[in-house]
């Protein structure tokens, strides 16, 4: 028996390749995940506060609308081409992205800033399009060919703790840069990191052996009809299958929920206290929500650990820590929106409702794929990539229609539209909650409730 926390021997490859990935991943999102907003809306401001809010939402709203569009199709090129492939090309598109973004400290026309940004945004959503999905599916499919019985949870939480680490790291340089005026080198870091990220994927990544993916020339009548096969199967399996329907509507009102939050709490701060007062405090929020992001990966590292080489926590019981915290984390976002309404920003509730958003990230995000991947079955492994794109699409679907009225009339009212956001999260949780548990009873992972035999006396 494997002793605790070490990896399992056979995956040994699979893991040295996901981890340098994930970190990657994770020194990129800590670069600008809590900078790059304050940025925009920074250089947007000669016109107005509102109006700089708009513009930098715009923004974000612009990325949400092309993930739409291409986000499943991309899925499916993955599921199709291979998982291999698309994960180098993925870092390829972030490194260009950040290239285009070191450009922006230099331009002075706002007109020419809001262009070029959009078109750094456009390329950032191909690369996050194309490694959304893949490099889960990658690894959880790595890992089933080789008959693992831990599976591939251990795998998946102990990734993102990684990654958080990782956002740490960017972090405390990004903030850094960013504070001092030297965000061009912290740009300059991403397109780095990410290519040779690239270049790592090339030479040491293994494609999944126990899938047949397309080789040699592309025909496009015929990949065009292989990829409607993908999608359209991937779509019947979610609709035939309701715990996958659930799980992606439970996680992307969450996600939509979360990535605002995290997108707009610098612009808040910015705008209550001012680029000075933001300094200790963006610096305390960020690393705190960090911590508590990696402890939240940690835990649940700790409830899929393996007893005796086999995942101990079943999915009926992991769902229900999954509500918990989806449920907490509303009540905190409902409460920080009440309480800003007739006063300045509530700072001390707005510091632990962010902190509480992290944490869910970090328990969350794995939890949700651990779930969802033990609910695909091993004949659609094909569409798995595909099946967990449908995420980020309902994610923005939910950020095109909700993200203005959730935003708030200013920066400095912003917390008040995340009620919108937090109450949505609370309902919807409870409600898809109700569906889940009447579906894992009738596929057995819950117990029907028995009725005890009435004996009569006599």
């Amino acid at each position: 028996m494997l002793k605790k926390n070490t990896i399992n021997p056979a995956i040994r490859d699979v893991w040295v390749v996901a981890r340098i990935i994930w970190l990657t991943l994770g020194f990129n999102l800590g670069l600008f995940l809590y900078t790059y907003s304050a940025f925009l809306f920074e250089k947007f401001m000669p016109l107005g506060s509102s109006k700089a809010l708009q513009l930098t939402i715009l923004l974000s709203i612009v990325m949400d609308i092309f993930v739409i569009v291409i986000e499943v199709p991309t899925g499916a090129i993955a599921d199709y081409l291979g998982r291999k492939k698309i994960i180098i090309l993925s870092f390829i598109l972030l490194a260009l992205t950040n290239f285009l973004r070191a450009w922006l400290p230099f331009v002075l026309a706002i007109q020419n800033i809001f262009i070029l940004a959009v078109l750094a945004s456009i390329i950032y959503t191909l690369s996050f399009t194309f490694y959304n999905g893949c490099c889960v599916a990658w690894m959880v499919d790595s890992i089933r060919e080789r008959n693992i019985p831990e599976g591939h949870a251990p795998l998946l939480s102990r990734s993102w703790g990684y990654m958080f680490l990782a956002q740490i790291v960017g972090a405390i340089i990004g903030l850094l840069l960013y504070l001092n005026n030297y965000i061009f080198y912290a740009f300059s870091l991403g397109f780095m990191s990410a290519l040779l990220c690239a270049l790592f994927c090339v030479v040491f990544m293994k494609e999944t052996k126990s899938i047949s993916f397309h080789e040699g020339k592309i025909d496009l009548k015929h990949s065009y009809a292989e990829l409607i096969s993908i999608i359209k199967t991937g779509v019947g399996l979610v609709l035939k299958v309701p715990a996958l329907l659930y799980l992606l509507l439970a996680y992307s009102i969450f996600k939509f929920a979360s990535d605002l939050i995290s997108y707009l709490a610098p612009v808040a701060l910015q705008a209550n206290l001012g680029t000075k007062t933001l300094n200790y405090y963006w610096f305390l929020v960020v690393f705190l929500g960090l911590l508590m992001a990696f402890l939240g990966s940690k835990l649940m590292e700790k409830i899929n650990a393996k007893d005796g080489g086999v995942r101990k926590t079943s999915n009926a019981r992991l769902w229900v820590y999954y509500v918990l915290v989806n449920l907490l984390i509303g009540l905190f976002v409902i409460g920080l929106g009440l309480k800003s309404l007739n006063s300045k920003l509530p700072l001390v509730l707005f510091m632990t409702t962010i902190v509480t958003c992290r944490f869910g990230y970090g328990f969350l995000s794995p939890a949700y794929n651990t779930l969802i991947n033990a609910y695909i079955p091993p004949e659609n492994s094909k569409q798995r990539a595909t099946i967990l794109s449908l995420g980020s699409m309902i994610v923005s679907i939910l950020a095109i229609f909700l993200t203005l009225p959730s935003s708030g009339p200013d920066g400095k009212a912003t917390t008040v539209g995340w009620i919108l956001p937090g109450s949505l999260l609370v309902f919807m949780t409870v409600g898809i909650h109700i569906l889940m548990r009447r579906y894992q009873r009738k596929i057995g992972e819950i117990p029907s409730a028995v009725v005890a035999p009435v004996v009569q006396e006599g």
